[in-house]
């Protein structure tokens, strides 16, 4: 069994440490302290349980801030030449703050005069942060409305607003506020929901008017993760956006971690459009216009809600609206909401994940859950850092010395197939004694000596022109003028003690080449050549999505059934055994299987492989199961390459050298293609693994899908003591995970919770590198030393003020680290077995006679016959489970992955029509419904691919525009608002476009004579005949 810190739910699990050998072992890894060989890489240990003791001894006290913006719209500003909008200028910041010790001791915000002992959320100690504390309510001069008497002054609770003066600029005061008041020496943590996105570009605009650069910034694009600023005194500030950890709008958090009445009393709406320093102080009766609220722009749903209280708040005669009032009432509740939240957040994540501090430990939920399994589930010197690049990427320069060596023979016909190289049999060249690769060795007719071929990397090869710094570490951290001296003290050994001539390129040179001459660019770049394999570009796949017919409308006899698999990702983690340890790496001077490979029992590897496959040309009736990335990037499931790349719309006639191609998958993608008719004709790589856990994630998903189903509550039906101990055995039966009966209450923001980290694991294992970073420079010398840099690459700067530039840079792939708890084959397994099992239910749509119509990662749209069989559904994890189960979907539209719409009636009364669209990134509200709704997408799709299979040229560039209101950042952290537009247009690269609106994967070719007569086992049964076979599959 997995070893466990933390028990999953209902089981006790045991200690079981690898075995290692003591050889070739660096016991004292300064890193990781595991026993693993110096050259490879470190393990991803175990995170240290910190006592309370100790913990209390060591960390800076903490002080938690929940604090939101408003801001008006009047400001007209100038984005771009086709972009114009509003500025966003802060009006009001509302901030709350609480110390642990206050928490710990249950004093809430709300808790006016009360404190723990040793408190230090911090006490008004000057007339300025005394007017902080005091409700800014004040009327216009003949308006005698009494003001709300159920806010008063709070010492934890300041606002900072420039109600009075738009000379006083609320950012700035809460900055100050932040940095220099309050306790010292004290790490205060600002949480804002949506604050990556919105609030945190408030306060970093007002840096960059102050020319006061962030301590450190973490940033996705202009997205900010985490921000963390100084202060006087030793207080520091770090800030955290919650959105990052619960997904969902901040009023939907009410419901989630069932708020009480009061904490959410605000009005539902609010007048964004109205927010302008001249309705500041005005009084109106009722409340502004209607369209103030833009309710064209919301869900059909909610705009019809937004509509109805509308029309009662004006037919009210006591309603009346004063903006600086109800602005400070609305963000009021919003920073309650957003408080409430957290703390009940964060007191369950403590709770159960041995007191982690979410806000403190991680910025988002998937790095939560890392931490998780690290605090609470991982043992030491099991899972292992997989180097980026792959543990070859040492060779990763031969890459293009191989393309330098067939140039070298196309340039030199005398030479061609007589250089030895990396792509031969046998292997490169090696020169005795010396354990000399050479890229490229041809033996000459004498008295010509042999040629040694040598291709030099700038960067492996400490190049003096591309890195003049001499003292810069580069590969393998030696210096530039290490690594060139080792280069030249080779050449000289090569050439006078081994006797060969040589021909030396550097790949600065050859770079040079090709920018000058596009004819010679394109040759270069269509020679072919195997990498050695990283797993990320050769092995990391997504969830597959693909519509595999573009309309269908239900026969009589028909309907439309769309189910999703419970918890996919938790179920392949659970259920699946997982590497761990270092692998052997083989290549193919080391692979001793014969090829070619037809049948799953010729491959005796368990890995990761890197393989040349041809695809059969049919799958009877089954779609292709090997992803292949064609040379412009799409992820394709094809049965031919070079269609594929092509995107050719006719039959395949294409030989079986260019049908193949050259991949990574998991040795269990590799089984079971070849059981489907795949060819294995090549092995470039093995990354063999001889352990294997079958509990890696067990006890980790155990435990938070345990905990969700005990905060579901009692299922309906479920009333007993009898019926409840039969609904805990009977699960206990099925998912091997015992609930507790004394704990099964639904609890909501508990579920999310459990769900969150049951789900954002495995990604957080493949985190991408080479993200972009924003760096400031203060002096010309520091914006030039940037610049120069030749570890970086600067995509962006902006000249922020006189004294501060803001430069966005990215670390040069050759520079560039992959986090240190990346474990890049276990991500891949964990989306090769998804995939794996949602193929599975594809072949049961295939068994019963069904059709597909569409899949997407966890799910499966497809056609049967009504009464007749269906694919097996269910409630446990892995199992199939229908969308919506009391309708009957009737017609199904696609205009691409991730783009497709349904129509659907109630399944008893064939009533009560209604329409479904999900296209990914469009804001589908009711303004854009109006254009952009199931008919329209229909017709678009019909007209673009029409009814003969044949793409209309002339309707191709159909589209549909749409309009709608969008939030946007600046390089330099202004926000505003502007009409932002969208063009739909149906886009299907996936395959053959057929008449009918079928299609078949590119490649696909008819061979009747395979199948013969074999009707019997066709989808449909023994009624099928050859007419109908040729109607579907040719």
């Amino acid at each position: 069994e997995t070893p466990s810190r933390m028990p999953a739910m209902g089981q006790q699990q045991q200690q079981q440490q690898p075995s290692v050998s003591s050889s070739n072992l660096h016991l004292s890894c300064k890193k990781c302290k595991g026993p693993h060989a110096q050259e490879q890489p470190c393990y991803i240990q175990p995170l240290k349980e910190v006592r309370d003791e100790e913990d209390n001894e060591k960390r800076t006290p903490l002080r938690l801030c929940f604090f939101d913006a408003e801001t008006s719209q009047d400001e007209p500003m100038h984005i771009s030449n086709n972009i114009n909008g509003f500025k966003h200028v802060p009006l009001l910041i509302i901030a709350e703050v609480i110390c642990e010790k206050c928490i710990l001791a249950g004093i809430g915000v709300e808790n006016i005069g009360q404190r723990a002992e040793g408190c230090f959320c911090g006490k008004p100690c000057n007339d300025q942060w005394r007017r902080w504390c005091s409700p800014p309510f004040r009327n216009s001069q003949d308006d005698n409305t009494p003001t709300p008497d159920n806010i008063f002054y709070n010492p934890r609770r300041m606002y900072f607003h420039s109600f009075d003066s738009d000379q006083q600029s609320p950012v700035d005061q809460f900055l100050d506020y932040l940095q220099n008041h309050g306790p010292k020496n004290i790490l205060t943590v600002c949480i804002a929901h949506n604050g990556g996105k919105y609030d945190f570009h408030l306060l970093l605009e007002a840096l960059h008017h102050r020319s006061i650069p962030p301590k450190r910034l973490c940033t996705t694009g202009l997205k900010i993760y985490s921000m963390r600023l100084g202060g006087s005194h030793r207080r520091r500030v770090l800030f955290k956006d919650s959105l990052n950890y619960f997904f969902c709008e901040l009023d939907a958090l009410t419901k989630v971690f069932s708020l009480p009445e009061e904490v959410a009393t605000t009005k539902p709406f609010f007048p964004y459009l109205y927010v302008k320093r001249q309705h500041l102080h005005e009084r109106i009766r009722g409340v502004p216009p209607v369209q103030y609220y833009q309710p064209d722009y919301k869900k059909d749903e909610k705009r019809a809600k937004l509509l109805e209280w509308h029309q009662q708040q004006m037919n009210n005669p006591t309603i009346h609206f004063q903006l600086r009032e109800q602005l400070i009432i609305y963000c009021l509740n919003d920073v309650a909401i957003l408080r409430e939240s957290v703390l009940r957040f964060r007191h369950l994540i403590g709770e159960h994940t041995q007191k982690l501090d979410p806000f403190i430990a991680a910025s988002t939920a998937a790095g939560l859950a890392l931490t998780t399994l690290r605090r609470c589930f991982l043992p030491e010197n099991w899972l292992v850092h997989s180097p980026e690049g792959g543990y070859l990427r040492g060779r990763r320069a031969s890459a293009e010395s191989q393309r330098y060596i067939k140039l070298f023979e196309k340039e030199n016909p005398e030479a061609e197939g007589k250089v030895q190289c990396a792509q031969w049999a046998i292997g490169e060249a090696h020169v005795e004694d010396t354990g000399y690769r050479l890229d490229g060795l041809w033996y000459r007719s004498p008295p010509l000596r042999p040629l040694a071929i040598e291709y030099m990397g700038c960067y492996y090869h400490g190049c003096p022109i591309c890195f003049p710094v001499r003292s810069q570490r580069l590969a393998a951290g030696k210096t530039a003028e290490e690594l060139y001296e080792r280069t030249q003290h080779r050449l000289w050994e090569l050439e006078h003690q081994h006797g060969y001539a040589l021909h030396v390129v550097w790949g600065h040179e050859m770079k040079e080449r090709l920018n000058g001459n596009p004819g010679l660019k394109r040759q270069w770049w269509e020679i072919e050549y195997v990498k050695p394999m990283d797993p990320r570009e050769d092995c990391l796949r997504g969830g597959r999505t693909e519509p595999f017919k573009l309309h269908h409308v239900c026969g009589n006899d028909e309907e439309i059934l769309y189910i999703d698999i419970v918890s996919l990702y938790p179920y392949v983690m659970k259920a699946r055994e997982f590497p761990i340890g270092h692998p052997t790496v083989l290549t193919r001077e080391t692979l001793l299987n014969s090829l070619p490979w037809t049948r799953p029992n010729n491959n005796a590897y368990k890995g990761l492989l890197l393989v040349r496959v041809v695809p059969p040309t049919s799958i009877r009736g089954l779609p292709p199961l090997l992803g292949y990335r064609t040379h412009d990037g799409r992820l394709t499931f094809p049965l031919c390459a070079a269609c594929a790349d092509d995107r050719q719309q006719h039959q395949c006639h294409h030989s079986e050298k260019q049908r193949a191609w050259v991949s990574g998958y998991t040795h269990v993608e590799v089984n079971k293609a070849l059981e489907l008719g795949y060819k294995v004709i090549d092995v470039h790589e093995v990354w063999h693994y001889e352990r294997w856990d079958p509990d890696l994630f067990k006890g980790y998903v155990n435990t938070f899908v345990g905990l969700k189903q005990q905060a579901s509550g009692w299922p309906q039906g479920c009333e007993t003591l009898e019926q409840k101990q039969r609904y805990v055995a009977d699960f206990e039966q099925v998912e091997g995970i015992r609930l507790e009966m004394a704990k099964v209450e639904f609890n909501p923001g508990l579920r999310m919770i459990a769900k969150i980290l049951a789900n954002s694991l495995w990604g957080k294992l493949a985190q991408r590198v080479g993200g972009t970073e924003i760096r400031y420079a203060r002096t010309p010398a520091e914006f030039h030393q940037i610049l120069e840099d030749p570890t970086l690459d600067t995509l962006d700067f902006a000249h922020v003020s006189e004294e501060m530039d803001r430069c966005v840079v990215r670390k040069k792939a050759e520079f560039a680290t992959a986090p240190e708890t990346n474990c890049l084959p276990v991500a891949a397994f964990v989306t090769s077995y998804a995939r794996l099992h949602l193929y599975g239910y594809m072949q049961q749509v295939n068994d019963i006679g069904g059709q597909l119509l569409y899949c997407d990662t966890d799910s499966i749209i497809y056609v049967a016959r009504q009464g007749g069989e269906r694919v097996v559904e269910g409630e446990a994890l892995g199992q199939m489970k229908r969308e919506i189960p009391i309708r009957r979907i009737v017609e199904f539209v696609a205009g691409g992955p991730k783009n497709y719409g349904y129509r659907h009636v109630d399944a008893a009364t064939g009533g009560d029509e209604r329409a479904e669209l999900k296209i990914r990134s469009f804001p589908l509200s009711y303004a854009t419904h109006q254009l952009l709704n199931f008919h329209s997408m229909k017709q678009l799709v019909l007209d673009q691919f029409n009814i003969d299979g044949e793409i209309d040229e002339v309707l191709a560039d159909g589209v549909i525009g749409v309009d709608f209101p969008q939030i946007g950042r600046t390089r330099l952290s202004e926000l505003y608002t502007h009409m932002a537009h969208k063009d739909y247009r149906p886009c299907y690269e996936k395959g053959r476009i057929l008449p009918g609106m079928e299609t078949l994967p590119f490649g696909y070719r008819e061979e009747l004579e395979e199948v013969q007569d074999d009707f019997e086992a066709l989808p449909g049964g023994s009624e099928w005949t050859r007419d109908d076979f040729l109607a579907r599959y040719s």
